[in-house]
């Protein structure tokens, strides 16, 4: 695990290449497995410890080397290791015309915790899905040390 600012593009992504394709399985799965690295490290230093992932996406998965069992099996990863006392991991479709119904079959097959289509906010779709992932977090926060994840939030 890396935090952000320990990230060198130029040497930790020498072959990073932008193509138009989404590896949408292994991002997922990454980043799940990412916040179970680091709430380990946390756990380690006596830190009682909530995720939450967002996933936003424009497309369906069309590059990725694992597939929705390995991110439905990183999800109960967390749940035998511990490390977590809860995760939320909510999957966003953005200009998803074409894929929602798609999107919608991984996060019930992966066994994500929500599904949020983007056509489901108003005008104002930016400041909508940043009060929606502020709430989510802020929630995500509030419900440690009750055992369980926050409430799904709904528009």
């Amino acid at each position: 695990f890396k935090t952000l600012r320990q990230i060198n593009p130029q040497k930790d992504y020498t072959s990073f290449r932008c193509d138009g394709m989404t590896a949408l399985y292994d991002a997922t799965k990454e980043s799940i497995s990412a916040t179970n690295a680091y709430a380990k490290i946390l756990m380690d230093h006596d830190f009682d410890v909530n995720g939450i992932v967002f996933i936003i996406t424009d497309g369906m998965d069309n590059r990725s080397r694992f597939g929705r069992p390995d991110v439905a099996q990183a999800i109960q990863r967390i749940k035998q290791d511990e490390f977590l006392e809860s995760l939320l991991v909510i999957l966003i479709g953005v200009n998803a015309d074409e894929c929602s119904n798609w999107l919608n079959e991984f996060h019930k097959e992966a066994g994500l915790s929500q599904y949020v289509d983007i056509r489901d906010f108003d005008a104002s779709k930016g400041a909508k899905l940043a009060e929606f992932i502020s709430k989510s977090t802020s929630a995500q926060s509030q419900s440690l040390g009750t055992g369980g994840a926050s409430e799904i939030l709904t528009f």
